[in-house]
């Protein structure tokens, strides 16, 4: 009974794969797709006929709410074709968009990007380049490293109904003419005049104040139409009224607040060239290098200098980048008395800003005279006291990041750092840790100012390095890198500290004013880059050799 119900169970499920269009094979249901003919027919079709017979029912059954529905899909398509559809159609179509909504403030504001487009080629075919910013004498913009000027980043800044400026008597000016909605037309290219004369520069441009003045009609608060009715202002005064209108709108107009910082510059306005510098480096950082040239300008002016002192006092977001670069565009006498100037304010540079600046005048102008001098003269006088040629042997403090510290260069499949020494609680050591393979050792190097002499460089080693070769410290005069005395290599040792020293010779040369204490690995080779283990160094001394050895033994005097 048992088999025979199992039996029956089997017979069933076979009729019914079969019956499922599905075959076993193996052990493998496979499904068989029906004919397409078959999966056709079962797709229903529309039936029109049916359809509008029931829509013309529905309709004769509630003719009030059909004419209801009727009146608002059209005001509906009416909305859509005055509001959303000519903002899409600006871009391809300017003009069926115009059409649409003759007085939409963005459609209008479109129409206007483009006649001062237009106005800038007319301009540009000039023979005759336009008048500059009126009261504006040609050395008052601040220039770039390559000469550039800073109005030039906005095409709108070369206009010279841009600054207020008449280019023209205001009675020769051209009527234009008007479309059917009333907006102006732009002058014709085909005609007896040619392109690029006066008449239709003044014609484009009584266009696009005749814009600007609709655009505020209906946006009182468009900074940028604002600002476009100010470039085309003949009135120097109404200009910068207008320019400071459009400022007062909106921070983010950045060829208002760039006009107004060069006006404020040519009248010696120090705290309003600060107030649009500010805003400039704040929201427009394509213009950061344009306005701090005029920060740049104020460094090198004795009396815009406290202004500028002042505003770095308050730690704006932009005074690393104005260090960053102050040494290319600054004298050292200007940029020491600016120091001074902050540190008199209370708030001198702090030695990750200063960092970039020395830097850049000890190895890019191989100033080193005037780069320790400027360091100096910021150094408080209990660090002036405390002052040794060759600062923080003992790595007590983590590097400040100035020349005249150690600065640790970066490196690969290698690393180094300050660590404390186990078993000691105040004595640090410098740590140097290898990869497997091949490193590149960037350096730890430091700048001293020794004075011309015989020293005894010594100090400990302790690790095990595995390599070809090993580490060496160096002394090199600056600038002439001329070698005053070098270490053996030193691969530390795995028994315990182990001292270490070598002589140093300074000449009384031109050359070796200052030097550069230098620790680097001695490869000559890539095969002889590779390197593991680590080495730690500790204890670093610089002592002079005294003639006679009975005497005491004196530091060098600091220059």
């Amino acid at each position: 009974m048992k088999r025979f119900f199992q039996r029956s169970k089997g017979q069933g499920h076979r009729q019914q794969h079969r019956r499922s269009g599905s075959r076993s094979r193996f052990g493998l249901n496979v499904r068989v797709p029906r004919p397409i003919q078959d999966l056709a027919a079962r797709v229903p079709r529309p039936d029109f006929a049916r359809l509008f017979g029931n829509l013309k029912a529905t309709l004769a059954a509630h003719p009030r709410r059909a004419a209801g529905f009727g009146v608002l899909g059209l005001l509906l398509l009416v909305f859509v074709a005055t509001t959303s559809l000519p903002l899409a159609l600006m871009s391809r179509a300017p003009g069926l968009a115009l059409i649409l909504a003759p007085n939409n403030a963005v459609v209008l504001k479109g129409e206007a990007l483009q006649a001062r487009i237009e106005l800038n080629r007319l301009i540009a075919a000039q023979s005759t380049p336009p008048d500059g910013v009126p009261g504006a004498q040609e050395p008052a913009i601040p220039r770039t490293a390559d000469g550039t000027d800073p109005a030039a980043t906005d095409p709108s800044a070369s206009d010279p109904g841009a600054s207020g400026a008449p280019a023209t008597d205001p009675s020769q000016t051209t009527e234009t003419s008007a479309d059917a909605d009333g907006v102006p037309a732009l002058p014709s290219e085909a005609g007896d005049t040619p392109l690029g004369t006066q008449e239709q520069i003044d014609a484009t441009r009584a266009v696009i104040a005749e814009l600007a003045d609709r655009i505020l009609a209906r946006a009182p608060l468009d900074a940028e139409a604002m600002r476009l009715k100010a470039e085309m202002e003949r009135d120097p005064e109404v200009a910068e009224r207008d320019m400071r209108a459009a400022y007062a709108r909106s921070r983010r107009e950045p060829v208002a607040a760039l006009w107004l910082l060069n006006q404020s510059y040519v009248r010696h306005d120090y705290p309003d060239v600060l107030d649009k510098a500010n805003a400039l480096l704040r929201t427009m950082p394509a213009l950061s290098k344009f306005a701090l040239s005029y920060l740049y300008a104020l460094a090198s002016d004795p009396e815009g200098r406290p202004a500028l002192a002042a505003e770095l006092a308050t730690s704006p977001p932009w005074r690393k980048a104005f260090f960053n670069t102050l040494g290319d565009f600054v004298s050292n006498e200007n940029a020491v008395a600016l120091f001074i100037a902050m540190k008199e304010a209370g708030a001198p540079p702090e030695a990750k800003e200063l960092g970039p600046y020395l830097t850049a005048r000890l190895f890019k102008a191989k100033d080193a005279d005037g780069s320790f001098n400027t360091w100096l003269q910021l150094l408080s006088d209990a660090e002036l006291a405390a002052l040794l040629p060759v600062r923080n042997l003992d790595f007590a403090t983590d590097p400040s990041g100035l020349p005249f510290d150690w600065q640790i260069g970066r490196g690969r499949n290698v690393t180094a750092r300050f660590v404390r020494i186990p078993g000691q609680q105040h004595e640090r050591a410098l740590r140097i840790q290898f990869g497997v393979g091949r490193v590149r050792f960037g350096g730890v190097l430091q700048v001293a100012a020794l004075r011309p002499g015989s020293y005894v460089f010594s100090g400990r080693q302790a690790g095990n390095m595995s390599a070809k070769r090993g580490m060496k410290w160096q002394v090199r005069c600056f600038p002439s890198n001329t070698l005053a005395g070098e270490s053996s290599q030193l691969f530390g040792s795995p028994r315990g500290w182990q001292d270490f020293s070598f002589d140093i010779t300074l000449p009384e040369a031109p050359g070796c004013s200052v030097q550069v204490v230098r620790l680097v690995h001695d490869a000559r080779s890539a095969s002889e880059e590779y390197a593991s283990g680590e080495v730690s160094f500790s204890g670093l001394q610089v002592k002079p050799v005294v003639p006679d050895e009975t005497s005491e033994t004196a530091p060098p005097e600091v220059k």
